[in-house]
């Protein structure tokens, strides 16, 4: 007899049937719920575990387990959790893959591996266990959700939507669920989609922010302004003192009751029509509009730091990088204690080749809070040109730790390594590098330097 926690159950809607992209053919013709139950079975059932079905007030509960399990392998699964609850990730990662060559079929083990390394951001080694774990038990809503969403980070959004639709219809109370799907159906510009996505959220969950930001972001990039307001307006409501609501006071929209009041000259827009039509074209990649709209903003109020660094954003876009440089220094004369100017400010930097300022301030961004796997990996790369090996050692090292597939900062402990003499580690770093799939200057800068360590 299975455990419960190797029980995994779904329900679906009878109304959802036919939308069930799990399903070559029609099954609503059957009208008799048994039927409907068998048929359902047939098309969700592996040849690995038990599938079984009920009908329950127009749904389909369906519960799948494992034949059997395996004692020793369970050892390795309670050591690994343990592991897991004391973040010791790559330990419980080591235990569960013990517990799944011991036993490949149990999903549990299959899933916990692709969720602790989607955590990690190793997302295409997550994508590996987490299909394993969908195609061995076909209504693992969960496994489906996080796959949806390693497929959102690598920016293959057809592949997530349908991952996502299929976690929804096995489970649709997930919020996470709604709130990705509305995302890429945003990104896809299915807007009526995501509207009707974030709205099914909301029935359920009243009170959700992130739902309001999602629908107000839809409204605004169909240049609903009136419509995008109102949501604006809520996520303040509701969460006044959250980066998301610093993101919709900005983004809220001057709305003209005729259209005689529109003034389409920019020298006379209002302020706040120029800073929230600058965010309206930044957010369409038109990063050259975006950066009129801030200048326009700027001149009329030069002591914000804010619009200083969205400024900046749109040069640093655009490859303006001394520009951008010059607008990082001016909001951080204008407020030094935001660790995200400093930050922006130490990458322009490090795109201008200086390096000892460009040090200086990610040290100064780094002891605000900034601790990202971009931050040190740009530290470490610094440290490595002023021929301190060991500090660049440890900064690439936690990059890569908190970004798997930060090639950039495996590459350059790579370098690090080939300072420090470690001639074999190097290969390793750079073989990793040229075993992923990647179209970037890095490989081509790996291949070269593998070439020369191997002659």
């Amino acid at each position: 007899m299975a455990s419960r926690s190797k029980i995994i159950s779904a329900k679906i809607a009878l109304e959802d049937i036919n939308s069930y992209s799990f399903f070559d053919t029609v099954i609503s013709n059957v009208q008799d719920e048994t039927a409907i139950k068998d048929e359902v079975i047939n098309k969700l059932q592996s040849d690995v575990g038990i599938l079984d079905a009920f009908v329950e007030e127009n749904q389909i509960v369906l519960q799948w387990f494992p034949e059997n399990t395996d004692e020793e392998a369970e050892k390795f699964h309670q050591e690994a959790t343990l592991f897991a609850k004391q973040k010791k990730y790559d330990l419980a990662i080591e235990s569960w893959k013990k517990a799944n060559n011991l036993n490949p079929n149990d999903v549990e083990y299959l899933y916990k591996i692709g969720l602790v390394l989607f955590e990690k951001k190793s997302y295409l080694e997550a994508i590996t266990y987490l299909e394993k774990a969908a195609n061995i038990c076909k209504i693992h809503s969960r496994a489906y959700l996080i796959l949806g969403m390693c497929w959102i980070k690598l920016r293959k959004f057809e592949k997530a939507e349908g991952a996502i639709q299929q976690s929804l219809l096995l489970n649709n109370d997930n919020l996470l669920s709604y709130l990705n799907l509305g995302a890429v159906f945003t990104v896809r510009k299915k807007f009526q989609e995501a509207i009707d996505v974030f709205n099914h959220a909301l029935k359920k969950y009243p009170n959700e922010v992130r739902a309001y930001l999602g629908l107000a972001k839809v409204y605004s990039a169909q240049s609903e302004n009136q419509l995008a307001n109102e949501n604006y307006k809520k996520v303040l409501e509701l969460a006044p003192d959250s980066s998301m609501a610093e993101y919709a006071k900005k983004s809220i929209r001057e709305i003209h009751s005729n259209l005689e009041d529109v003034v389409v000259d920019k020298e006379h827009q209002s302020d706040e029509t120029c800073l929230t039509q600058g965010f309206h074209a930044f957010i369409q990649n038109n990063h050259q509009e975006a950066s009129d709209h801030y200048k326009t903003y700027l001149k009329n109020k030069p002591s914000d730091d804010y619009v200083w660094y969205l400024y900046g954003e749109t040069k640093l876009r655009s490859g303006q990088i001394d520009e951008a440089v010059d607008c990082f220094k001016r909001s951080l004369r204008l407020n030094d204690k935001r660790g995200l100017y400093y930050k922006m400010l130490g990458i322009s930097l490090y795109y201008s080749g200086k390096g000892e300022e460009c040090l200086q301030v990610l040290k100064k961004a780094n002891e605000l809070g900034k601790d990202d796997s971009v931050t040190k990996t740009l530290l470490g790369i610094c440290y490595l040109q002023k021929k301190q090996y060991d500090l660049a050692t440890n900064f690439l090292k936690d990059a890569i730790k908190q970004f798997n597939n930060n090639y950039l900062a495996i590459y350059n402990l790579a370098m690090t390594n080939v300072k420090k003499e470690n001639k074999d580690q190097a290969v390793e770093l750079l073989t990793n590098i040229l075993s992923k799939k990647i179209e970037m200057p890095i490989l081509n800068a790996s291949k070269k330097l593998i070439k020369a360590l191997r002659e």
